[in-house]
């Protein structure tokens, strides 16, 4: 969808916002059951402010608006903040910030000091305003640069230097335990200038487990290697990969490249094309015997599956370029197919069918002005039931329960419950308020401050995507609050009783056979005492005061899985790779008996990536 459309689409949506206003806010108002309920509303900004108006002072920038992003880390204990300052026409100023989800012990991971017009760089999203994608051990996250106005940029790495031209894209992985940032691939590549551009749809994705990750580079596929820190290429692109995904087992990779291929995530061999007409990848399905691909020919958009046994090729739908497909939590397929007359949109019908693209059945069709509002469902986490701007439906297609959710919605971890926007009038203006209603739309509860202020989800979020407003267990969530006239911009975590408080366990998720495993256990960066420590269901012992717990009796390579668990808080567990005696010494020496330190700030830490930062800042 081009940004005119979006900004159209934007504008009808507020058209309808405010003719249903005042009819949607009093039935609102008369439902006040719901079994969710707020503790408290702490601001996150108030506490990252601080930093950048000492950052704004070193540098001898005044602003009198800064933008703000924001994400998860994968336990949900914390909160990633990028706080932006970008003038029209000026240098930025940039920072990522890293918190507690409390509020508590802000680090700065990375900003751009120095900046000028001669010496340009700024962190950035990609285009669902995505700052970071965190591997699933949540130790590692990566995140987006990019040079502007620079027509020759320096960047010193190491030991090297490498000439690049403006507009380059790099990818940087932040190691939160160690306190080190690295840029990707750098090492491996004579000319970094290769970078020309990077694929801005999966730029860069983590395998399952987390310890590699693959990317785009001048439309050639890289495989990251996390453990020794270089990058593999392993498809040399004639035509250009214009996207790429792992598989669920993260043995293979699919990628588009004049067509629809499938290559070993190793080396590069096993290639096969499946498919010639393939331009958009949409998915693997949950058992990895299918890819569900979309084809674009003569304005119109096609979604075929393709079995990878026999390579069979089953075409779903056809309908406009507008349309689209997402995989359910089950499996299952949920795809719209819109009607065009003259150029304007006047049908939209949503439909269910199984992994294998048969049974297909419409669950809701809107013959109205305002069809494209389908285009907004989305699936529960549990796949029973799917949202869209008007209703909440049954994914069988029993039932619909109709509730004006709009544009802007977002699903509990649990899909017990949905979150959504709701406009106010404030005088002659209009306040944004965030409501959470049951997964049936019953029990409306305003949960964002009765004052007047704006209050908002994240916004942007592609289809079938996992919500960046609650955190992964559900017990928080991130709002935004603007003035009425958008001057101002505050990020709230709003905190849900009833929960159980979030529970970190923290090792190096790699070691060799017969060495000492040291496990921290944390809740928002304090000790958890007499938590309960198992190794693959076996019960091994419990941490200690400090929270720390040592474990060395692992004589059998593999991967293994550690647990704690501790009454009032949440179970916590992540994977441990056990290396034989075989191991390479160059990864046994990057092994390390002691505990990672986890405090002080990354910005006083000299590794590469701040030589390179230098380079480009002039620092």
């Amino acid at each position: 969808m081009n940004r005119t459309l979006k900004i159209s689409l934007l504008i009808m949506l507020f058209l309808v916002s405010i003719i249903g206003v005042a009819g949607t806010s009093a039935a609102l108002e008369e439902q006040t059951v719901n079994s969710l309920e707020v503790s408290d509303i702490i601001s996150i900004s108030n506490v990252t402010d601080i930093y950048f108006d000492e950052l704004a002072r070193d540098e001898n920038v005044s602003y009198n608006y800064r933008s703000l992003l924001e994400c998860w880390n994968p336990d949900g204990s914390k909160v990633l903040v990028l706080t932006r300052y970008a003038p029209l026409g000026e240098p930025e100023l940039d920072a990522l910030y890293f918190l507690n989800a409390d509020g508590t012990e802000p680090r700065e991971i990375i900003a751009t000091r120095n900046n000028t017009m001669e010496r340009s760089l700024e962190l950035t999203a990609n285009e669902h305003f995505e700052i970071a994608r965190w591997n699933s051990a949540g130790d590692h996250f990566a995140f987006y640069g990019n040079v502007v106005n620079v027509s020759d940029t320096m960047m010193v790495v190491g030991d090297d230097t490498f000439i690049g031209a403006a507009g380059v894209s790099v990818v940087g992985i932040a190691d939160i335990n160690r306190n080190s940032v690295e840029v990707i691939g750098v090492r491996n590549l004579s000319n970094i200038s290769i970078w020309n551009w990077i694929d801005h749809e999966r730029e860069f994705e983590w395998e399952p487990n987390g310890t590699d990750a693959i990317m785009i580079l001048n439309g050639d596929i890289w495989v990251v290697q996390k453990y020794d820190s270089s990058s593999n290429q392993i498809i040399d692109s004639e035509k250009g990969v214009s996207e790429c995904m792992w598989n669920h087992k993260g043995d293979q990779i699919a990628f588009v490249e004049d067509g629809l291929w499938t290559t070993d995530r190793y080396t590069g061999d096993d290639l096969k094309q499946l498919a010639s007409n393939a331009d958009r990848l949409i998915g693997w399905s949950l058992d990895d015997s299918m890819i569900y691909y979309s084809s674009y020919e003569d304005e119109s958009c096609s979604h075929f599956v393709v079995q990878l046994n026999d390579s069979k090729i089953t075409k779903i739908s056809t309908g406009s370029l507008s349309d689209y497909m997402s995989i359910g939590p089950d499996g299952r397929l949920l795809f719209t197919n819109s009607t065009y007359q003259d150029g304007k949109l006047i049908s939209s019908c949503l439909n269910i069918a199984d992994a294998d693209g048969t049974h297909i059945n419409i669950l809701d069709e809107n013959a109205s002005e305002y069809a494209y509002l389908i285009s907004k469902a989305s699936w529960s986490p549990k796949g029973d039931k799917i949202a869209t701007a008007f209703n909440i439906i049954d994914a069988n297609g029993s039932e619909k329960h109709e509730i004006v959710l709009g544009d802007t919605f977002s699903w509990h971890p649990s899909g017990d419950y949905i979150a959504f926007e709701v406009d106010h009038p404030v005088g002659d203006m209009y306040a944004t308020k965030v409501y959470v209603a049951n997964s049936d739309g019953s029990g409306v509860t305003q949960v964002s401050p009765d004052d007047n202020y704006s209050y908002s989800l994240n916004d942007w979020l592609p289809h079938g995507s996992v919500s960046n407003d609650w955190s992964p267990d559900g017990s928080r969530m991130l709002i935004k609050r603007n003035g009425l006239n958008h001057s101002s911009e505050e990020l709230l975590v709003v905190r849900f009783s009833g929960f159980d408080e979030i529970m970190s366990l923290d090792f190096k998720d790699y070691t060799t056979v017969r060495k000492d495993v040291h496990i921290s256990v944390t809740s928002m960066s304090q000790p958890v005492q007499h938590a309960l420590i198992t190794l693959d269901g076996r019960e091994i012992g419990v941490t200690d005061e400090n929270g720390s717990f040592t474990y060395y009796i692992i004589d059998e390579p593999g991967t293994h899985m550690l647990n704690a668990s501790k009454e009032g808080y949440l179970d916590s567990g992540k994977e441990l790779t056990v290396y034989g005696d075989a191991y390479s010494s160059v990864k046994d020496d990057e092994i390390s008996d002691q505990v990672d330190d986890t405090g002080g700030s990354m910005s006083t830490i000299l590794t590469p990536i701040w030589d390179w930062l230098n380079g480009i800042t002039g620092n």
